[in-house]
């Protein structure tokens, strides 16, 4: 029973914490946490303009190195992930690692090849682009106080990775 409610309060995941076994949700929050936040909000928003402005960073400093996250039009993000994509994933993840970087793979099977969602229809065939994303993508640190020096050192840690045969 309680595996059961552990795996319903992470989204139904298994222990790896990558593979669905069923529809669950994300129930991890706690009295203190609520409190926390309750007194964060009135910083919300300015958090989040200072999240638009490290993602824009990034997106500069990357910019011909790797895949980035764009923005249509008339969007404002929140910026609760900057996620880049390259075929290099885990060379990058290796080297930003040794480097004390932290880096994070959150998704690492395509949600139609989780049991969860085995039963559910989807398109006759295999999905190449979700299992390509899933292959490629990586988080890098992000937040509010995020600041320049730290997303240069990140940026060029990914560029030296790269770089390496």
């Amino acid at each position: 029973m309680a595996e059961l409610l552990r795996s319903l309060r992470q989204h139904g995941l298994d222990k790896s914490k990558s593979n669905g076994l069923r529809i669950g949700l994300n129930s991890r929050f706690g009295t203190i946490q609520a409190a926390i936040l309750l007194c964060k909000l009135d910083l919300l928003e300015e958090e989040i303009i200072q999240r638009v402005t490290a993602a824009e960073t990034y997106s500069r400093l990357l910019n011909g190195i790797v895949a980035f996250p764009t923005v249509c039009d008339g969007i404002q993000p929140a910026w609760g992930a900057y996620t880049i994509r390259t075929q290099q994933r885990d060379v990058v993840k290796k080297h930003l690692s040794d480097s004390g970087i932290y880096s994070a793979i959150y998704y690492t099977i395509p949600f139609h090849e989780q049991f969860t969602y085995q039963g559910f229809p989807v398109i006759d065939g295999p999905c190449p682009v979700a299992k390509r994303a899933c292959d490629e993508v990586l988080s890098l640190p992000m937040g509010p106080y995020l600041d320049f020096t730290t997303q240069t050192r990140i940026a060029n840690a990914i560029k030296e990775a790269l770089k390496e045969p």
